[in-house]
């Protein structure tokens, strides 16, 4: 009697690879459109200020290491005074206290909506998800189609 092949074989758990690679292709490349969206406005719609890096504040990352992201306070078009975080961290620290920063803000919530202006920059994350996404496309795919 022949062996009976309960499981699939490699050819099927290679397609559950690339349809993974896929799904989180899918993933990563969502994330990218919304972040590039949420930048995109803020260029388009946003108003700009002059800003002041007032705090630096360090937290910790899951390996230990400590990682530094500006407190920078402006004005907004309004008058009122306005304190954010930045959302990027470094080590070590970009930016030190009394440094002066191009804040992007939208009029309606600038507490929520701003950023540190970092031009081109600002979109780097949503390029570098863009590109992860297309490269696990161009593994998964294959993988999933033709397995």
């Amino acid at each position: 009697m022949s062996p009976v092949m309960v499981s699939g074989g490699p050819g099927r758990r290679r397609r559950a690879i690339g349809v993974f690679l896929v799904l989180f292709a899918l993933v990563s490349l969502g994330i990218s459109w919304l972040s590039a969206r949420e930048i995109l406005q803020l260029r388009r719609s946003g108003l700009s200020a002059p800003g002041i890096v007032v705090e630096i504040v360090g937290h910790r990352d899951d390996k230990g290491t400590i990682l530094y992201r500006a407190a920078v306070a402006f004005r907004a078009e309004d008058g009122s005074a306005v304190r954010f975080t930045d959302r990027v961290s470094s080590t070590p620290a970009a930016y030190a206290v009394g440094d002066a920063v191009s804040v992007r803000y939208l009029p309606g919530n600038p507490a929520r909506s701003a950023i540190i202006d970092r031009g081109a920059w600002n979109l780097a994350p949503s390029w570098a998800l863009l590109g992860l996404g297309v490269v696990l496309l161009l593994f998964g795919i294959p993988r999933a189609i033709f397995a």
